[in-house]
């Protein structure tokens, strides 16, 4: 991996639509918070991501999808319940959306989650603020499958070269939507003061640390 002395930002003019990742990069949950969710068997937390199923149906009990039963101890849903209570929009969050759309982008939210998980989306997040959703649980499809990917564009009839995505994984975000020909913005928030360009596996990106830093760049 390396980086150059000046940033390029060329590649990322004239864009269409700027895409997020949700959990890590729009929101977040308080430090002091213990995420749960993800101690469950890997197999039962993959069916929770990749259908509708809501907390309400798992309290339910009696599911089986896929010929998995489909339960949560009570005190991991109250856990889950919590965490979601607890969620936090980032400061530059809705700055950085007001931003863009007096710049007349389209904008989306791509995320692995389980249904659960959207709440905070509805709640805390104005309706105005996406134009375009693809959740892993609404389109049976998680990142890095391209079929999340896929939805984005059909929806949107945005093709991938005009699409930006800000995410903050460099796994399952920046190298793979950079394989479908969109242009990644890696948000390394651990790394202060970064904007810089880099280059991982033959990707060309633009890291930067906050939100606002698009601003130098769309």
């Amino acid at each position: 991996m390396g980086k150059k002395d000046k940033v390029d930002t060329s590649n990322y003019q004239d864009k269409k639509l700027i895409a997020f990742d949700l959990y890590g990069t729009c929101i977040h949950r308080p430090e002091w918070i213990f995420h749960r969710w993800f101690t469950i068997d890997k197999e039962l937390k993959k069916i929770l991501e990749i259908n509708p199923i809501g907390i309400d149906q798992i309290e339910k009990g009696d599911l089986v999808v896929d010929g998995v039963e489909v339960k949560l101890q009570k005190k991991v849903l109250n856990r889950v319940k919590r965490d979601i209570e607890w969620i936090l929009l980032y400061p530059e969050f809705l700055d950085i959306i007001k931003y863009l759309k007096s710049k007349w982008y389209k904008t989306a939210v791509v995320s692995n989650l389980a249904k659960p998980y959207e709440e905070p989306l509805n709640s805390k997040i104005p309706k105005w603020t996406f134009d375009y959703k693809s959740l892993s649980f609404d389109v049976w499809a998680m990142k890095p499958n391209q079929k999340i990917f896929e939805h984005i564009r059909d929806v949107s009839w945005i093709d991938y070269s005009d699409m930006v995505f800000v995410w903050d994984s460099m796994v399952s975000d920046v190298l793979w939507s950079a394989n479908v020909w969109m242009k990644p913005i890696y948000l390394n928030r651990k790394h202060k003061n970064s904007f810089e360009n880099w280059e991982k596996d033959w990707v060309n990106y633009i890291q930067i640390w906050t939100l606002n830093q698009l601003k130098n760049i769309l």
